[in-house]
C-alpha cells in the first residue's frame, strides 16, 4: 500500500500497523488474490476499498 503523509503520521500513532476507519485512506493498494478466496477478493474487497475511498487498487492473481 502507498500512504499519504497524513496517513503515515496517523499510522505511527497506533500500536499495530493497521489502517482504521477513522484514519486517512491509503493512496493505493496492491493485493495478491488468493486462489481459495477469489470471490471474496474480487467482489467483497472491491466494495470495501471503494467504501474507504481508496483511489487505486490493483489485484494480481496467485499462480498455483
Amino acid at each position: 500500500m502507498v500512504l499519504s503523509e497524513e496517513a503515515e503520521t496517523a499510522l505511527k500513532e497506533v500500536p499495530q500497523s493497521l489502517i482504521r476507519g477513522e484514519m486517512p485512506p491509503p493512496l493505493m493498494v496492491v493485493a495478491v488474490v488468493s486462489l481459495r478466496q477469489q470471490d471474496r477478493d474480487y467482489c467483497y474487497k472491491r466494495s470495501e476499498y471503494a467504501a474507504r475511498q481508496i483511489p487505486e487498487y490493483y489485484r494480481f492473481r496467485q499462480i498455483a
